[in-house]
């Protein structure tokens, strides 16, 4: 009686089958995706399904055009940002109120808005010099005004 082992309380013994299971068979495709061994099938393609708009659309009222279409609907030129570097500028931006920007992002913009709308609009030149000199001028006098009076 000493020799026999003692039995383990396993709770998942009854899991356990003492014969070994053969894996279910392999399902058949009815379409093959190679020709290797095997016969061509062609496939068989579902249709596709439609998006359905909605019968009610609640938000038709918010939703706007948020472009208009193009005045210019022709072809309008516009360099490269390498043709603008070296110089080129296209033939409607050069007019006699004002000079083309030097930089290609501004010309670039009013290309955009010249395609929109048709008109050619030039950035009015913002202040070029030093702000924080003429901040301290302009502290240094209004210092100067205090004490004289």
């Amino acid at each position: 009686m000493m020799n026999q082992p003692k039995p383990l309380n396993n709770r998942l013994d009854f899991l356990k089958d003492e014969r070994p299971q053969q894996p279910p068979p392999r399902k058949v495709y009815p379409y093959t995706t190679s020709n290797y061994g095997k016969q061509e099938v062609k496939r068989e393609l579902q249709p596709r399904k439609r998006e359905l708009l909605p019968t009610n659309d609640r938000f038709k009222y918010l939703k706007t055009e948020t472009k208009p279409p193009p005045v210019k609907k022709g072809f309008v030129a516009m360099p490269s940002r390498k043709l603008w570097d070296e110089g080129y500028r296209p033939g409607w931006m050069i007019r006699s109120e004002g000079e083309p920007p030097d930089n290609y992002d501004v010309g670039l913009k009013m290309f955009k808005h010249y395609v929109q709308t048709g008109e050619v609009i030039f950035n009015k030149s913002k202040f070029k010099g030093d702000k924080a000199k003429q901040l301290g001028t302009s502290f240094m006098n209004t210092m100067n005004k205090k004490k004289g009076k």
